[in-house]
Order: C-alpha cells, then sequence, then structure tokens
C-alpha cells in the first residue's frame, strides 16, 4: 500500500485491474430490478403516464422516462 493522491490512487486501481463497473441491478444504488425495467416498459407502451409509472414504483419520473427512452437500462430489451 502506498500514500497517494486521487489521481495516482485512480490510475494504480485501473493498472492492477482492480476496477469493477457495476450496472444495472448489481449497482449499489439501484432501486429497480430487470424484471421492474421490463414492466415500466410495458406501462409505458399501455399508455401509463411517466408520472403515473413513478408513483407506482416509487422512483423520479425523469427515471422513469431516463428507462423508457433507453438512456437508462438500454441493456435490457
Amino acid at each position: 500500500m502506498r500514500v497517494g493522491d486521487k489521481k495516482e490512487n485512480r490510475k494504480d486501481m485501473l493498472v492492477r485491474d482492480r476496477y469493477i463497473s457495476r450496472k444495472g441491478e448489481d449497482h449499489h444504488k439501484a432501486k429497480l430490478k430487470e424484471n421492474d425495467i421490463i414492466e415500466i416498459r410495458k406501462l409505458r407502451e399501455s399508455g401509463k403516464t411517466y408520472k403515473e409509472i413513478s408513483e407506482i414504483f416509487k422512483v423520479h419520473l425523469s427515471m422513469i422516462a431516463y428507462i423508457c427512452n433507453k438512456k437508462n437500462w438500454s441493456h435490457i430489451c
């Protein structure tokens, strides 16, 4: 272990292959699961508004918009 500033620590992490990118439900802040994403998109296709869907899943309506427009969770059909 060595002392270093933020930039040096990041470089060291990448060089030693200790960086793990977590996406989707594996991300530590994820509130939704893959099944939720599929359901959200189905609800939107059936005519529900972003607001209605956001109230069902207890997330901000902008998150629903991102999901429906495949800006988030794009790896899910």
